[in-house]
Order: structure tokens, then sequence, then C-alpha cells
């Protein structure tokens, strides 16, 4: 690795070479068998609106997107999933599934004050809630800003929202489900 580089660069010729405008590029994988070329895919490319090197991502069309500066709507962080999976068996359970999607479709609207927006959705740590992030996307030289953040609190008669644990939180609403709070 080059030294006082931020990016991956590792030699100095491959510096150099950025340096000239040449050698940022995704490669093309050997092959896809993944007995030949075990593991996954780890190339960065340049993002040409934040200029950082991003891991590849892709839309719901499949175009490659930056997960920072151009995908918008509900991105489910790596440390949540399998969270998200739990608590979308508890709404199945719970008869639940139409009032939680409701509000992850709120969360994933792709905007926020009328501007294109990305939701980041975390774990919380009450049992069936969520953390959330709302970050404005860039437009034209700004950049990635953020917006709010909150939950997306569950309640029930276990879990009240009169401030006691589990949710150690407050609800202006009655009944069992998830709300989204600020």
């Amino acid at each position: 690795m080059v030294e006082g580089s931020s990016r991956p660069f590792f030699d100095a010729e491959e510096y150099r070479s950025y340096l000239d405008g040449k050698g940022a590029w995704l490669y093309e994988p050997a092959s896809d068998d993944p007995e030949l070329c075990p593991g996954p895919d780890c190339s960065l490319y340049l993002c040409e609106t934040c200029r950082e090197y991003r891991m590849p991502w892709s839309d719901d069309d499949g175009n490659l997107v930056c997960s920072q500066c151009e995908l918008t709507g509900l991105v489910v962080a790596d440390n949540a999933v399998e969270h998200l999976e739990r608590v979308r068996e508890v709404a199945r359970r719970l008869g639940l599934t139409d009032q939680l999607a409701r509000q992850l479709s709120w969360l994933a609207s792709g905007k926020f004050f009328g501007q294109p927006s990305q939701c980041v959705l975390g774990p919380d740590f009450a049992p069936h809630s969520f953390t959330f992030a709302h970050f404005l996307l860039p437009q034209g030289d700004e950049t990635r800003r953020f917006g709010m953040n909150g939950g997306l609190i569950y309640s029930s008669p276990d879990s009240p929202g009169d401030g006691s644990f589990p949710a150690l939180t407050v609800n202006l609403h009655s009944g069992v489900g998830w709300s989204c709070h600020t």
C-alpha cells in the first residue's frame, strides 16, 4: 500500500498511473466459477460525484451506483439485515406485516424535504425496533448531508410506549405495531 494515500494503491507504479489519469477501472473477474475464483468480487470504483472509491452497488434497475451519494430510498445496514428478518417474522406472527411494510415504505420514499435522499436502517437496542438516519444526496456541487435521525419503534402491551423497558421510549399512539419517532 502506498503510504500517505487514502486510495487503495498497492505500489508506486499503480499510484503514478492514477495520477496520470489511467488505471482506475473495474476489472473483469477471471471466471464466474466459484471453484476457480472463490470469494466476493471486491473491486472498487471511483465515484465521480463524491470522488471516493466505493464497493459496487446496483440500483433497482441494475445500474452501478455509489452507495453513499446516488442510492436513493431505504438502505439496510449490514448489521441490521438479520434483525430485519427477525422483526418481519414477528410481524407475520402478529398479523402486522402490512403495518410494518407501510412504515418501511415511508422511510424508503427516496425524498426528504423534496430532495433526493437515502434512509439508512440500523438495529436498535429495543428487541423489535430500529434506528434510521436520512441523508440528503448530492445535487450539483453539494455533498451528502445528514438530514435527521430517529427510530422505527415497536410498541405492544409487552413493550409499552411509556418510557419503560424494553422500548425506553414514549409513544403518542396506542396499540401494537411500529411508528417512526424523531
